[in-house]
């Protein structure tokens, strides 16, 4: 399931809507999601999920 969606930013505010229009969509569980900075939008609609940082991200820290 795939959706396109353009704001000025990429935190958890713009993505939480984004990722609602997924599960309204149909999405039912995400295992595994690697991210870059809204990991908040994952674990509030799918706690079960398992959230890592991107590889970018994860090396730099």
């Amino acid at each position: 399931m795939s959706g396109l969606w353009i704001a000025q930013t990429e935190g958890a505010k713009f993505w939480l809507p984004a990722m609602n229009d997924l599960k309204n969509r149909g999405l039912q569980a995400i295992l595994i999601a690697c991210v870059e900075g809204f990991p908040e939008a994952i674990e509030t609609l799918y706690p079960q999920a398992a959230v890592q940082l991107c590889i970018v991200h994860l090396v730099g820290t």
